[in-house]
């Protein structure tokens, strides 16, 4: 039961940090070549970015951006709370008879 109550969360914690590990895999790459950056503020610099240093930014970002979700999936889990079963009829109502 605690397994299916917890699963998906467990899944998506493991999607998370797969990604960000493969992100950090990029991010060191041997190859450094210059990528074109993106025009800001209306500016017309054609301006380039080394390829590494864009997909350390872009793993550092997406490392960031779901740490704290990580975090939290992880405090779910290891509650252990099981109140979704023992007051499913309260929680959920009562279930038709077909």
């Amino acid at each position: 039961e605690y397994m299916d109550l917890y699963g998906r969360a467990l899944v998506d914690m493991a999607i998370d940090l797969i990604n960000g590990y493969l992100f950090c895999g990029q991010a060191s790459t041997k190859v450094d070549m210059e990528v074109a950056r993106s025009v800001e503020d209306g500016q017309s610099d054609n301006g380039t970015i080394s390829m590494k240093e864009r997909k350390a930014k872009i793993a550092r970002r997406y490392i960031s951006k779901n740490a704290p979700k990580i975090a939290a999936l992880a405090e779910l889990i290891r509650t252990g709370n099981k109140s979704t079963f023992s007051d499913y009829e309260a929680l959920i109502g009562p279930i038709a008879a077909e």
